[in-house]
């Protein structure tokens, strides 16, 4: 999910997976993307933010279900605020080096009262978030091995310059070659963001 803050030009982008499969996630997270909708034309501050939501969704969601989630916020100045709410560990990849950023919270739909913090990055052009769901990284073969983080940050590492349309095709394509034919076990979502330059992102989805 991507929405702009129409008074300071800020992107809002979240990328979640919500417990559960077929409709009963999908409808979660249409739940989801409505409260975030509702709450952003608010200009809450991000921990605030996801505070709120997670109390309206914790009220609003039938126990036993809950979503991870990553929730940033990106400005024109290049600066991009990230809060995890017990979601895979987005990879940042800044002059050449790759940073795992924690999650920081618990997922949303646990408790009414969880508290978040974010995490405040400079992003300079050229430089990567990447974004995954564990669709990706615990996706297995036939072998019941696992792709696992380490083989992702390595290749994520060798294909850093890459646009980030690219980028996220060759996560892909790796997955699919370690897959052998096996089929996926779970939803799969990738999104690289990268900064062109002080006033331009560009980002690549699958």
């Amino acid at each position: 999910m991507v929405t702009r803050d129409g008074e300071d030009q800020s992107l809002l982008l979240i990328l979640g997976d919500a417990s559960g499969k077929g409709l009963a996630a999908s409808m979660l997270m249409a739940h989801l993307r409505a409260i975030f909708r509702a709450l952003n034309s608010a200009s809450l501050p991000l921990t605030r933010l996801v505070e709120q939501v997670g109390r309206i969704f914790r009220e609003s969601a039938m126990a036993p279900y809950f979503a991870t989630l990553v929730c940033c916020r990106a400005n024109a100045s290049g600066t991009i605020e990230l809060c995890n709410a017990g979601h895979c560990r987005p990879l940042l990849l800044c002059g050449g080096k790759m940073t795992r950023l924690e999650a920081s919270g618990v997922p949303l739909g646990l408790f009414c009262d969880g508290r978040y913090s974010a995490e405040e990055v400079q992003l300079d052009a050229g430089d990567t978030v990447l974004l995954y769901t564990d669709g990706l990284s615990e996706a297995r073969n036939s072998a019941e091995d696992e792709y696992g983080e380490a083989r992702l940050e390595k290749l994520v590492s060798d294909c850093q310059s890459l646009p980030a349309p690219e980028l996220v095709g060759a996560c892909l394509h790796d997955l699919t070659g370690f897959r052998a034919g096996e089929p996926l076990r779970d939803d799969l979502t990738v999104m690289a963001v990268r900064r062109l330059g002080p006033l331009h992102a560009t980002s690549g989805v699958a």
